[in-house]
């Protein structure tokens, strides 16, 4: 028969490998000092493969748990583990946010045909998109990257750019919802009509998501480009996040999320 090695260490161990960027994605690894496995997630995460004492008493994990086995169960997650790295998205569209008294985008024939209407926004117009749910698919530490996607009426090829002021909270935090933090975005369309623009962050300044159910509050403003700005009628269609996702749910419906805890 032929022999399987697997790499080993204590968490400790385990935990340090992974501060230094020495893990592998799919790489299994034997937790010695608690006799379980884990699998690497990333070179600087990993996931523990769920044991029965992991399921606790969530119904819907016992449920899962009963249907499978304990051995089946233990598979799925770590299959969910050995996933590579997927890019989703979190959506809302400008069309459903709330609009303030003053200085709101207002509603206005949007494409060809006319048929349509969308927000246009003026400089120093703003709105309340509505709040983000972290879904529970989100690779931990995943980074998340907030964007807008817009478009113009006209051939104005001077820039437009937004502003993003975001705030955001974990499930059951001890503080609050802190004051919000901008973040900028800007490009030129093209002397074309009604294109599809994306303007998105730098990965460089890209949101880090810790865990599931936070939400993330976001109020989109269109802000002076500091010269001539577009006077074309400029439409934001939506404002979403690229995040990573690397298995399908957590083990947990609340936290511990992953089931880390015995």
């Amino acid at each position: 028969m032929a022999k399987i090695f697997i790499k080993r260490g204590t968490r400790a161990e385990l935990d340090a490998a992974a501060s230094a960027s020495g893990l592998a994605a799919g790489e299994p690894y034997l937790v010695t000092d608690e006799g379980r496995l884990a699998v690497g997630t990333a070179t600087n995460a990993y996931a523990d493969v769920a044991m029965d004492a992991d399921i606790g008493d969530d119904p819907e994990s016992l449920v899962l748990h009963s249907q499978l086995g304990s051995s089946a169960y233990a598979d799925l997650v770590q299959a969910q583990s050995q996933t590579p790295v997927l890019w989703k998205d979190l959506i809302s569209p400008i069309s459903t946010a709330g609009l303030p008294a003053q200085d709101a985008p207002t509603a206005a024939a949007f494409g060809p045909s006319g048929l349509r209407r969308e927000m246009a926004f003026g400089v120093g117009d703003y709105c309340f998109p509505q709040p983000f749910h972290v879904n529970h698919d989100i690779l931990p530490g995943a980074k998340a990257l907030v964007h807008v996607h817009w478009s113009t009426d006209g051939t104005n090829t001077a820039s437009v750019r937004w502003e993003l002021q975001i705030s955001r909270c974990l499930r059951d935090a001890a503080t609050g919802f802190p004051a919000p933090t901008s973040y900028y975005v800007e490009d030129a369309p093209t002397a074309v009509a009604w294109r599809h623009i994306v303007s998105e962050i730098d990965i460089a300044d890209a949101l880090e998501l810790v865990e599931p159910d936070e939400l993330i509050i976001v109020t989109l403003r269109r802000v002076t480009n500091g010269g001539t700005d577009n006077t074309d009628d400029v439409f934001g269609l939506t404002v979403d996040f690229h995040y990573q996702s690397q298995i399908h749910g957590t083990l947990n419906k609340a936290s511990d999320f992953y089931g880390h805890s015995a």
